[in-house]
């Protein structure tokens, strides 16, 4: 027994001695644990506050965003909030691609910012999917299919210019207001649909690509002269969701365009390479059959080598 008691006490005092080990160095671990906790956030607090100087400085900055329900980034310059608002604080190229399906992307930089969009989805509800607060040039690149929804003021805004090309498409919709609010849109390559309750826009050149563009609003864009030839259109009756319409070549009966309405259209612009100087024509097509509509009070449409626009 006696000798058990023996075994016993020392096992117990490796034991006591054990526990007096850890809480003497319990203080140490967290005080490691809060520091690096503290650096972390001092880091992301000195990203955020960084003077104006410094911003200004930054024009090349890169980085890529994959959206999500908890969005991923790499790279500086790029913060995000609890609200899913993504904001991007620095000049420069951002690879961005996922479904963000609710929240918003923010621009803040006061120098030119290029976004390559590459299959995503913004669902930004009330809000505007992407919006730069400062006049700067806004680059849109597309690759594969971009999806921007809002019924907010606008989907994408900017006090500057917007230029869009790539060899992807972007769908851009608005069931209560504007498309794009910017000084000009510039579409130089890709697929564009856009279809809005009101403005498709306030100015537009397109160059190339293939641009259609409507609204529930009788009001259309300026129409800067650019490379590629744009149909603008009035339609005497509107079309809805459960209409298709067909833009042909009255020569050959091509179809050079088709498209369905998301929302009511009552007046738009279409553009393609495959519009070329002649005789056009535009039908609606839904379950009661085919029929030819009246376009800015005509039939067939002229585009000519002195008149290749129609308003």
């Amino acid at each position: 027994m006696s000798k058990r008691r023996v075994i016993l006490s020392y096992i117990l005092g490796i034991l006591i001695i054990i526990v007096i080990v850890l809480m003497a160095i319990k203080p140490l671990v967290l005080k490691s644990l809060t520091s690096d906790t503290m650096e972390t956030k001092k880091i992301e607090e000195d990203e955020v506050n960084l003077s104006p100087e410094v911003i200004n400085s930054i024009t090349d900055n890169k980085g890529s965003i994959t959206l999500g329900l908890n969005p991923l980034m790499e790279g500086e310059g790029i913060t995000i909030d609890s609200n899913n608002v993504i904001t991007i604080l620095y000049g420069g190229t951002y690879d961005i691609s996922g479904n963000l399906p609710y929240g918003k992307i923010i621009i803040t930089s006061p120098n030119d910012v290029t976004l390559n969009l590459n299959n995503v989805t913004i669902n930004a509800s009330s809000a505007i999917a992407i919006e730069a607060t400062k006049e700067i040039t806004l680059n849109i690149n597309m690759f594969g299919q971009n999806n921007l929804t809002s019924s907010g003021s606008s989907v994408l805004q900017t006090p500057g210019d917007v230029i869009i090309d790539g060899d992807g498409e972007m769908l851009i919709t608005n069931s209560k207001a504007s498309g794009i609010i910017s000084n000009n849109l510039e579409v130089n390559n890709g697929t564009l649909f856009i279809n809005t309750y009101l403005d498709i826009c306030h100015n537009i050149q397109i160059n190339g690509g293939v641009v259609g563009a409507f609204t529930n609003s009788k009001t259309l864009p300026n129409i800067a002269a650019g490379e590629s030839h744009v149909i603008a259109l009035n339609l005497e009756n509107a079309l809805s969701d459960m209409d298709e319409l067909q833009l042909l070549n009255a020569e050959t009966n091509e179809v050079i365009y088709s498209f369905k309405p998301v929302f009511v259209v009552q007046s738009g612009i279409i553009s393609s390479p495959n519009i070329t100087f002649s005789s056009y024509y535009i039908t609606k097509n839904n379950s009661y059959g085919t029929e030819r509509l009246q376009i800015n009070n005509q039939e067939i449409l002229e585009i000519s080598e002195s008149v290749n626009i129609f308003g």
